[in-house]
């Protein structure tokens, strides 16, 4: 979930990172550099109408999967090779378009670039569309500031 430059990130693998009761960490994205070889700030700072749109441009092959249903909608499951550009890394992404023609999850694994071996796996579920959103920033009571922008476990 992103609050202006905050970003706050929650997942069961941070659980044995973090302090008892903390569930959420909060990533000022103005001082996150580099984790592990991934640039965290490049990773979750980018509209994803604007990856789609660069990724569309610069396919290079498409490959249907299989069917899939996702959050009860009906969907055919891809992989997209794309070219690399200054906005995207060359590779393969998974993209699951639903039979309403909206973009259902994008997979994408951003290797390392740094001498430590590894990859960042990032998944988006998209659903409810033009349902209107409710989003609370957590509570700080249950959250753990990260003061140099990284991710515990991570490099940080």
């Amino acid at each position: 979930m992103l609050d202006g430059t905050d970003v706050y990130l929650s997942s069961p693998l941070f659980g044995i990172f973090l302090p008892t009761g903390k569930s959420w960490i909060k990533i000022d994205l103005t001082k996150s550099g580099t984790v592990a070889g991934v640039d965290i700030g490049s990773l979750l700072s980018e509209d994803p109408t604007q990856a789609l749109d660069a990724l569309q441009k610069n396919v290079t092959g498409v490959t249907k999967v299989a069917a899939a249903q996702l959050n009860g909608a009906s969907a055919t499951h891809y992989k997209v090779a794309v070219t690399k550009t200054a906005r995207t890394k060359a590779g393969v992404y998974d993209v699951w378009v639903g039979d309403d023609g909206y973009i259902h999850r994008v997979r994408t694994t951003v290797a390392s670039s740094g001498s430590t071996a590894g990859a960042v796996t990032a998944t988006s579920n998209l659903f409810n569309f033009g349902k209107p959103v409710t989003v609370t920033v957590p509570p700080a009571s249950q959250t753990v500031i990260s003061t140099n922008g990284t991710i515990p476990g991570l490099g940080g």
